[in-house]
């Protein structure tokens, strides 16, 4: 396990060093599954007697979520005592599971600032609106933030939560159960946020709240969520030995499609979207007449000689003719890059640009072309220098931001406390998967890099991968995949499922049936998904499908109900239960990294 950590913020101040004391950062794995890899974290929201007690079966929560008045009892939905915190907090969580605590208002908030104060709590984090959030920042400055979101039924709405979020210094994002579509924790977490969902603990929502993707499965009991884990992680085991997943991974392309066109040129980024890319990452900096460049490099080779990008003008910089182009790709500047997201030819394409630039002036300039172009939705911000993440959350308090880490910056607790101490997600390189986790294994470094973080509410990003290891990522669990290996649009990205489909004839437990599904490019396939039943009557069933791909990663839908055809059944795909007329919002995700097998058939 990790030494538990304790960053020493500032909140006022521009960190530039992060000071780390010795606290331990322990994984707290209740469930451990080779076939269902990365699941969401499973959290316990205490709301009756029953949920105190789930706390001592076997398989703990974890996270345990607890919601404290001003005399600093846990109280239930019904706003009953259950408790004093200390005592509970003592006897059934700490050691355990990671606490989460929900302040009902500031006189709470203060409360427990007094006890944390003589009675510190490792790892503690505190869930609430904006205001909650922003005493916290002041009375208990080490906590973690979780944000719990308002109502926001379109992306302008969630934009206004993220930034409200991201003002708050949050990087989860509670939401409730209807309102986590699948389209909803993609919009969030596509912004370097984690998604937890609040859950009534049924089968139905808890499967929802899996198959949206999210991060987090809040149930005011465990046993269900593993129950599920369970069903999924042995159906994945009966026939493919593909592992599966509750998310698509963000495809970012590095520097834009570079098997065409130069790197971080307008063209590579046009072309990383068409072959299907989620993100591009782009470099910027100033030149010498202090225009925003997009450009990685400090120097470019300019009549002969290695000189700085600073000490050129934009018509220097542009004269240059660029390795790996066309004769039409130049050194872009970010109004041109702008553009070319402005004009929809990149679809919904993000930017995640990084500060090359130390400048403070850079960020004042980059913020006067992000309102100009209205570009707020369109980009997230990284980088290794944390002065220039506070400077972006001041100016663009609606865009999330996270901190760049290396091998030697990438342990735990480092991590952990570099990311907090400038209140950013973390995007980590690979190579700190070896050296800082796991017990020598890939395999094993993956999965503990993903609980230790996503446990503790941040989603994964990692960098920079090339094609022998991109499927690895995916098929491990990371979120956002940084990649020199931008094509992988024939891939299948997610089933195109409504709520209901309708079959010739119920399938029973573990068949399948063939589905729609798209691909990272938007292209129309059939694919095979095994089916789990959460129950079933005469004529209709609620199911939640799995991927069977012969190769490659599947992922895990959310509920969906199966109803028998008045007309018999007319198929949209092949074999005796094929959907028929399936096209809609739906909320259910699958990902193939090779060919699949569509055959449709019965459990054997």
């Amino acid at each position: 396990m990790f030494k538990r950590l304790a960053a020493l913020i500032c909140c006022a101040a521009l960190p530039l060093a992060i000071s780390v004391a010795a606290v331990n950062a322990e994984v707290f794995q209740g469930y451990d599954s080779a076939d269902f890899v990365a699941q969401p974290t499973v959290v316990t929201k205490l709301d009756s007697e029953d949920s105190i007690e789930s706390l001592r079966a076997e398989q703990a929560p974890n996270v345990v979520w607890m919601v404290v008045d001003s005399s600093l009892q846990i109280v239930s939905g019904a706003d009953e005592s259950l408790g004093s915190f200390a005592d509970i907090y003592a006897d059934e969580v700490s050691g355990t599971a990671l606490p989460v605590v929900q302040p009902q208002d500031a006189a709470a908030l203060t409360a427990l600032a007094d006890y944390v104060s003589s009675s510190p709590i490792d790892e503690l984090a505190i869930a609430g609106d904006l205001s909650i959030l922003t005493q916290a920042q002041e009375e208990i400055s080490t906590a973690r933030l979780y944000y719990i979101a308002s109502d926001a039924a379109t992306d302008a709405l969630r934009q206004t939560q993220l930034g409200l979020a991201n003002t708050a210094g949050a990087q989860v994002v509670v939401l409730e159960s209807e309102e986590a579509s699948a389209e909803s924790v993609a919009y969030y977490q596509a912004r370097f946020k984690s998604v937890w969902v609040i859950t009534d603990g049924s089968a139905v929502q808890i499967a929802d709240a899996v198959g949206s993707g999210a991060y987090g499965v809040i149930s005011p009991d465990a046993a269900p969520v593993y129950d599920l884990y369970d069903k999924i992680g042995a159906s994945a085991e009966d026939g493919s030995r593909a592992s599966v997943l509750s998310r698509a991974p963000f495809v970012a392309a590095h520097r834009g499609y570079t098997g065409l066109h130069a790197e971080n040129t307008v063209g590579a980024i046009e072309d990383a979207a068409a072959v299907g890319a989620t993100h591009v990452e782009i470099d910027i900096r100033f030149s010498e007449d202090k225009e925003i460049v997009v450009y990685h490099n400090d120097n470019i080779t300019y009549n002969g000689s290695s000189v700085p990008v600073s000490s050129l003008t934009l018509s220097e910089l542009q004269s240059v003719s660029l390795a790996g182009g066309t004769s039409e790709d130049v050194i872009p500047t970010i109004e041109d890059v702008f553009e070319a997201v402005e004009s929809g030819e990149t679809g919904d394409l993000i930017l995640i640009i990084e500060f090359k630039g130390r400048e403070a002036e850079l960020v004042t300039s980059f913020a006067e072309k992000v309102a100009e172009y209205n570009m707020q939705s369109r980009v997230v911000v990284i980088s290794f220098f944390p002065e220039q993440l506070q400077r972006v959350r001041a100016q663009l308090p609606t865009i999330s931001t996270s901190y760049l880490l290396n091998a030697t910056d990438g342990s735990a607790e480092r991590a952990l406390a570099s990311a907090k101490s400038v209140n950013s997600g973390i995007d980590l390189t690979k190579d700190a998967l070896t050296s800082n986790y796991g017990d020598g294994t890939l395999e094993s470094a993956y999965n503990e890099i993903f609980r230790t973080f996503a446990d503790r509410g941040y989603a994964l990003w990692m960098w920079t991968y090339e094609t022998n290891d991109t499927a690895r990522a995916a098929a491990s669990g990371v979120t956002g995949i940084t990649t020199n290996e931008a094509a992988m649009g024939a891939q299948i990205h997610s089933l195109s499922l409504s709520d209901t489909l309708e079959v010739q004839a119920l399938p029973a437990d573990g068949d399948t049936i063939a589905v729609p599904a798209r691909t990272y490019a938007g292209d129309e396939v059939t694919v095979s998904a095994r089916v789990i039943l959460l129950s079933q009557g005469e004529n209709e069933a609620q199911a939640v499908l799995v991927a069977q791909p012969e190769t490659g990663v599947g992922l895990v839908s959310g509920s969906v109900t199966l109803r028998v055809a008045e007309n018999g059944g007319q198929t949209g795909g092949s074999g005796c239960n094929s959907t028929a007329g399936i096209a809609g919002t739906g909320a259910a995700l699958f990902l193939l990294l090779g060919g699949a097998g569509l055959a449709v058939k019965k459990k054997r």
